[in-house]
């Protein structure tokens, strides 16, 4: 696992909870987890910062308060098996059989 990396100390109060943190365009917004019953919670500025994000990294709040972030990962590259060439599905089909008229 990739090693975080504290971008800016933030010292934010977070309640786990009860809200959800995200950081969008260089602030840490806290907006209360929603309920089944409950309208759509507003999003709130829990923090207003300088972060300059860049491509390639996750940001987050960690378990201190403060702004980090980590490598994003890489995805798995698959290996795909070769197509058969020249086989085509064989499909069994009962073949009726006509009674003949004597």
């Amino acid at each position: 696992m990739a090693q975080k990396e504290k971008i800016e100390p933030a010292g934010i109060q977070k309640d786990n909870k009860q809200f959800l943190y995200y950081i969008k365009n260089g602030r840490v917004y806290r907006i209360r987890k929603k309920r089944s019953v409950e309208p759509k919670p507003k999003p709130e500025v829990a923090y207003e910062g300088t972060i300059q994000q860049e491509p390639g990294f996750i940001y987050f709040v960690d378990e201190d308060g403060d702004i980090s972030r980590v490598p994003r990962a890489k995805g798995k590259k698959t290996i795909k098996t070769p197509k058969r060439k020249n086989q085509k599905s064989k499909k069994t089909t009962a073949k009726r059989r006509i009674p003949s008229k004597t």
